[in-house]
């Protein structure tokens, strides 16, 4: 029973948060200047990595101050990597963004330093569909960026693109039967 509602709790939590980052962004959207607007994740991605930092860090601390015989290496090396896992989100919440500036995208990541590329400089733009819709822009056959559709202004970029007359490749999901 204990494990039922574990599970239902955790569904009902993971439908809360994604309807939170879907309708955020369309909120943001109708506030933003069409000629210059920025796309950001959500900030939960932000929240979840500092949640995650807090909650594994603090149980190596634990684990460090009343050791017993159940703690061992591996442990350590599981809970450490969710708490870099923590570490990434937090970064990439902060760190990723893209902004339109006129006829231009600049575009920053995690790993990736800033650039700022004219939209004519793409030579490709697919909407793909998995999960959710993303905007995948291609400088020849190198894929540069990704945008998903909870980004706030996704909508914004993608009717710009169609107003500047770029066209979009749509690419259909693989179905598998």
């Amino acid at each position: 029973m204990a494990q039922v509602l574990g599970t239902l709790f955790i569904i009902i939590a993971l439908i809360f948060v994604f309807t939170a980052i879907a309708g955020g962004s369309s909120k943001k959207e109708k506030k933003m200047d069409k000629n210059h607007f920025v796309i950001r994740h959500s900030k939960i991605f932000t929240g979840l990595g500092i949640i995650c930092i807090l909650l594994n860090g603090g149980l190596i601390v634990l684990m460090l101050i009343s050791p017993n015989d159940t703690v061992n290496g591996g442990r350590y090396l599981i809970v450490g990597l969710f708490a870099l896992l923590g570490v990434w989100l937090a970064l990439y919440g902060i760190l990723w963004k893209v902004e339109v500036i006129g006829n231009e995208i600049r575009y920053s990541g995690l790993l990736k330093r800033s650039s700022v590329v004219p939209f004519s400089m793409f030579s490709k733009i697919e909407v793909k569909y998995s999960g959710s819709e993303q905007l995948i822009f291609y400088q020849g056959n190198k894929k540069v960026l990704k945008i998903d559709s909870v980004c706030a202004g996704y909508n914004l970029l993608k009717s710009r693109l169609q107003q500047e007359g770029i066209t979009l490749v749509k690419i259909s999901r693989r179905k598998f039967w």
